[in-house]
C-alpha cells in the first residue's frame, strides 16, 4: 500500500508549526512518509520529500492536493497534533473515495441549490485516494474558492486575512458522486469550539502551549465527554455524569418541595424521579 502524509505550509509561522506537527507524527508513526509543500527550503527529519511551491494565496492547499505523491493520502494542516498511530484510517479508503469530519462550528451562511441540512466538513484533516472523481472535486475547489475571491464579503476571517475555504468545500464535495466517510470527532477535535467526545482523540486541531498536557488530560478517562476551552491554557472536560449541574439539581429539589411538599418530595427522590444519577435502581439478576 502506497499511504503517506502531505502538509502544506508557506510563511516562516506555518512552516515551523508543520515542522512540529510532522515530528511528532513520526514519534508515533515511525514509518509513515510524509511530504511537505512549501515556499522555502527547510531542514527536517520528519520529511521524505520537500517540494517548493509558489504561494496560490494562504490557502495553497487546495491546488497541492492533486500533487500528492501517494496513492492514498492524508492531509494534515499544520496547527495539528497527533496523538496516536492512525493507520487504521487507510482502511477507510478500501471502501470510500474520502474521509471528512464535519466542522464542529460552521460559518452561517446560504449556497444555492445546497440545503442547509447538508453539513460543512473541515477542511484541516482530509484523507482521500488518488482516483480521477477525487482529483477532479480538488479543481472543482479551486475553481469556486478563486471565484469567491472576487466576492468574498461575508466569507473572510479578518484575523487571517483571508477567504475561509470550507464553504466552497462544501459545494464542491455535494455536486460530487465521490463515495464520502463521515470520521469521529476524535479524528479532527479542533480544541476552539466546544464539541462532544466518546473514543480515544487521536488528532486535535488549534494552537495550545502543551499539546501533550492537552492530549492526556483530554484522553485520560474515556467515555461520553464534551469540552470546552476557558482560556488559552484552559481545557474543561465534563463527563457525563456531571453533565446535570448541582445548581440544576437544587432547583428541581426546590420546585418539588414547592409542588409536593417534604414527604412527598422525599418520597419522588427514593423511587429515583428527580436525581436519578444519585439513586440508581438496581434491578435485581432475576427480576426482569
Amino acid at each position: 500500500m502506497n499511504a503517506g502524509v502531505i502538509y502544506v505550509a508557506t510563511g516562516e509561522k506555518y512552516v515551523l508549526e508543520a515542522c512540529k506537527s510532522a515530528t511528532r507524527l513520526k514519534e508515533v508513526m515511525p514509518s509513515i512518509p510524509i511530504t511537505f509543500f512549501t515556499d522555502k527550503e527547510i531542514l527536517s527529519k520528519a520529511f521524505e520529500k520537500v517540494e517548493i511551491i509558489e504561494p496560490f494565496h494562504k490557502r495553497s492547499k487546495i491546488p497541492c492536493l492533486v500533487k500528492s505523491p501517494y496513492e492514498q493520502t492524508l492531509y494534515l494542516d499544520s496547527d495539528t497534533y497527533v496523538t496516536d498511530d492512525l493507520s487504521e484510517l487507510f482502511q477507510l479508503l478500501d471502501r470510500f473515495d474520502i474521509a471528512l469530519v464535519q466542522s464542529p462550528c460552521g460559518e452561517k451562511y446560504e449556497i444555492k441549490g445546497i440545503p442547509d441540512c447538508f453539513p460543512e466538513f473541515n477542511s484541516g484533516v482530509i484523507l482521500y485516494k488518488k482516483t480521477s472523481k477525487v482529483y477532479d472535486l480538488f479543481r472543482t475547489w479551486k475553481t469556486l474558492y478563486e471565484r469567491d475571491l472576487l466576492n468574498s464579503e461575508q466569507l473572510v476571517k479578518p484575523q487571517e486575512g483571508c477567504l475561509q475555504d470550507q464553504a466552497t468545500f462544501k459545494e464542491a464535495i455535494y455536486y460530487s458522486e465521490l463515495r464520502i466517510a463521515t470520521l469521529p470527532p476524535e479524528y479532527n477535535c479542533s480544541i476552539n469550539n466546544p464539541g462532544r467526545l466518546l473514543g480515544k482523540v487521536k488528532i486535535l486541531q488549534g494552537r495550545h502551549p502543551s499539546f501533550p498536557s492537552l492530549a492526556r488530560k483530554m484522553n485520560k478517562k474515556l467515555g461520553e465527554r464534551v469540552h470546552i476551552r476557558q482560556s488559552e491554557t484552559k481545557m474543561m472536560i465534563v463527563h457525563r455524569k456531571r453533565y446535570f449541574p448541582w445548581r440544576l439539581k437544587l432547583e428541581r429539589l426546590r420546585d418539588s418541595l414547592k409542588k409536593r411538599g417534604l414527604i412527598n418530595t422525599i418520597s419522588h427522590i427514593a423511587s429515583n424521579k428527580i436525581f436519578p444519577h444519585l439513586f440508581p435502581i438496581r434491578k435485581s439478576p432475576n427480576r426482569k
